[in-house]
């Protein structure tokens, strides 16, 4: 059995978790005045022009038919517009 934490090591576990919680109200916060969840806030955020589907799902760090989920309902608030890649279908 490893050995348990020591009390420093809590501690920063503890404030890691609080800033985490911070953040996570702080994004909503942003959002909710758009119409947006957080998760539809940071998609935009990790929107360039052009940008494969792919890149925004390893910005998010999330898996790429969510993110396409993501796209898809803030494609129908009019927020983005998808276009084809001549060269790139995926993108």
């Amino acid at each position: 059995m490893p050995n348990p934490p020591d009390e420093v090591s809590k501690e920063v576990l503890g404030l890691f978790a609080a800033i985490n919680r911070r953040y996570l109200q702080d994004c909503e916060a942003a959002a909710t005045p758009h119409n947006l969840t957080p998760l539809q806030a940071k998609a935009l955020l990790a929107i360039e022009d052009p940008v494969p589907m792919r890149r925004i799902a390893e910005r998010l760090h999330a898996e790429p038919s969510n993110v396409t989920a993501i796209i898809d309902r803030l494609e129908s608030s009019g927020l983005v517009e998808r276009s084809p890649d001549p060269a790139d279908r995926r993108v």
